[in-house]
């Protein structure tokens, strides 16, 4: 088993505090503060806002001897009752005298006393812990912007405030956010804890409100700090990631002061133009091709921006340091959401605004526009014929490949008698429609139903003239969809007119394809026994990369909440044949899945079937399964021996 153990990153198993030392020493990890609203010595009026009727009684109560004792406090604890119990001041003079009042001030505190308590047996957990591993603590209360000075590490709490309202969330994001700004080439590490359940639904959203790393950033529920091994985790997971984390954010940062240097220099640039220049331009260059000189002049900014990017010597310095990352058991962080697709199609297509059709004038045509074209009129069945003009069927897609210089308006000067085009089918993005390597297909395409996939045929060409162009745009069966990037446009060109060599392209990144995913061990009946994991609710993705390697991999909570499961599970309760690779998959599921769990290349799409783990070497303790499990068949015994863990991925809907 040792090539498994070997793919299984330190931080991804239960690590001792001792083991948490070593890891924040070699990573320069000194000191740490933990805010918390339990850390400040008095409530605030917010606190106990809620405490009316208990607010009332007091005020009935208050004798003329608490009024001697208030107003030494507080001038105005004569004052509107309602008015002044939303002072701090005021409130925090009742506190300080609840024990010498006469009048009951207690029971306005006692909720506030009680949470505050139970908090600081928390903050006391995390401190303890953080010391014994060699950190300098500080705690911080809700006023904590100016006082994090250059800590290692933020420990920070969702709500800074008891009622753990909008106001409290909003002082916690808005707090660190400042903070972020004020480091942002050396930020913190974060771990975000909280009573609230719905934190892990709550994440991303405070993630991107105070702009932070994925890979510096973690959460953990306050109830999990019973028990320190989950505390231990997420630590050792920031703590690997410190170095990494801090050389991506100086490359961020750099590149956002960088762009806005390059965009006023392009500016400056820009603004020199006079107008005969352009008109020389336009007379000598654009008229002869046609081109619309706005057109012209955004891309004339466009490449002088990037020019001046590559120009900055931070940027470029920045990202060469992150070329010395050492990433290979990253796994990638699974949100949910298709974001690696929607950057591949930004980076593929061009904005809507840049390529969407004049309502005046001829129809013109780009390099590298896309149509969908309809069939014809429906039959009385309802289906739709081929459409006659492009000879291609009902929902294809064609993309212009004549050359530019070739393409101008019907009507001109020298109107070239036809367009050539090269036509595609549009598919859902899925295992089997994103391959490697390229074999010339546009990866991610935004249509006005999500993403899709294009799979153009390089042996399959049309010519249609511009005639039966300008028909079937007029009837709406051929209509604008989108424009492709120069470069890949050109890239799907060279492939069809197979010319000398190919447009070198920057490697496209990997499919993720969401799945379901279920999680099973061998009852001991033999089949197929659930168990029940709310993280996997979150779903699972699979990636596609190159040569048909594929690899699934879990959300976060998916992986601890699994891992939880596996460790409840009763022995007795697995068949006894299955119960030594369940204890291998119980001790190495959480490290494997986070690492990405290879699947085989041989995977096929159209039919159940097991899939073994090609780098187990023959001896698994994972299995998946592709497509519904039948949880009523009893496994063979020879599979009842091998499987200790199995996963049962099923497909989700197109992105």
């Amino acid at each position: 088993m040792s090539p498994v153990r070997s793919r299984i990153p330190k931080q991804d198993r239960a690590m001792n505090v001792e083991e948490i030392k070593v890891l924040f020493s070699s990573s320069d990890i000194t000191s740490a503060v933990i805010i918390d609203d339990a850390n400040d010595d008095l409530p605030t009026a917010q606190a106990v806002s809620n405490k009316i009727a208990e607010w009332d009684l007091f005020e009935e109560a208050r004798t003329d001897a608490d009024d001697v004792l208030l107003k030494a406090s507080y001038s105005g604890a004569d004052g509107d009752p309602t008015t002044v119990r939303n002072d701090d001041a005021y409130v925090q003079a009742v506190y300080a005298l609840r024990d010498q009042l006469e009048a009951d001030a207690k029971a306005i505190f006692q909720t506030y006393e009680d949470g505050r308590s139970s908090d600081l047996q928390r903050v006391e957990i995390i401190e303890a812990y953080l010391i014994e591993a060699g950190l300098k603590v500080s705690r911080l209360g809700t006023e904590f912007k100016n006082d994090v000075g250059d800590a290692d590490l933020v420990v920070i709490d969702l709500y800074l405030g008891s009622l753990q309202d909008d106001d409290a969330k909003n002082k916690s994001e808005m707090g660190l956010r400042a903070v972020m700004h004020s480091r942002q080439v050396a930020p913190p590490l974060v771990l975000l804890i909280s009573n609230n359940g719905a934190l892990p639904d709550l994440r991303n959203s405070y993630r991107d409100k105070v702009k932070l790393l994925e890979s510096g950033f973690r959460i953990l529920q306050k109830s999990e700090l019973d028990d320190v091994t989950s505390l231990g985790r997420q630590l050792g997971r920031l703590a690997e990631n410190k170095n990494q984390t801090q050389a991506f954010a100086a490359f961020l940062t750099a590149l956002d002061e960088g762009v806005d240097k390059a965009k006023t220099r392009t500016m400056e640039a820009m603004r020199q133009l006079k107008l005969s220049d352009i008109a020389q331009v336009r007379q000598l260059l654009l008229d002869h091709e046609e081109e619309k000189t706005g057109t012209y002049l955004v891309d004339l900014f466009d490449r002088s921006l990037q020019h001046e990017i590559e120009c900055e010597p931070e940027i470029i310095e920045t990202a060469r340091a992150i070329n010395d990352i050492d990433i290979p058991h990253y796994a990638p962080h699974v949100s949910g959401s298709p974001d690696l697709p929607q950057m591949v199609a930004r980076a593929l297509t061009r904005g809507f605004e840049r390529w969407k059709p004049s309502d005046e004038g001829a129809v013109s045509l780009k390099f590298g526009d896309v149509l969908l074209i309809k069939g014809e009129k429906a039959s009385k069945h309802g289906k739709r014929p081929n459409n006659r003009a492009f000879q291609v069927e009902h929902g294809s897609a064609v993309l212009v490949i004549t050359a530019a210089c070739d393409l101008v308006n019907a009507g001109s000067r020298e109107p070239v008698n036809s367009v050539l085009f090269l036509v595609g089918e549009i598919v859902s993005i899925g295992l089997d429609s994103w391959k490697y390597p390229d074999d010339g297909r546009t990866y991610a395409f935004q249509l006005d139903d999500g993403l899709r996939c294009i799979k153009w045929d390089t042996k399959n060409i049309r010519t249609v003239n511009w005639a039966l162009i300008d028909k079937q745009i007029g009837s709406n069966r051929a209509r604008f969809i989108g424009r492709l990037r120069e470069d890949h446009a050109t890239s799907l060109q060279q492939k069809t007119l197979s010319s000398i060599g190919r447009v070198g392209m920057a490697a496209t990144l990997p499919a993720s394809i969401p799945v379901d995913v279920e999680a099973y061990v061998v009852g001991v009946d033999g089949k197929p026994l659930q168990i029940t994991v709310d993280g996997l609710n979150d779903g699972g993705t699979v990636f596609v990369g190159t040569k048909g390697k594929r690899s699934l991999t879990l959300t976060e909570r998916g992986c601890d909440e699994l891992a939880r499961a596996l460790a409840e599970v009763p022995p007795g309760s697995v068949a006894q044949s299955s119960r030594g690779r369940f204890r291998t998959s119980r001790e190495q599921s959480d490290a494997r899945l986070r690492a990405g769990l290879p699947l085989s290349p041989k995977l096929k799409v159209d039919a159940p079937q097991k899939v073994p783990d090609p780098e187990a070497k023959g001896d698994p303790c994972i299995h998946t399964y592709w497509g519904d499990l039948d949880r009523d068949e009893v496994l063979s015994a020879q599979d009842q021996k091998k499987l200790g863990l199995i996963l049962n991925l099923i497909p989700t809907a197109g992105l």
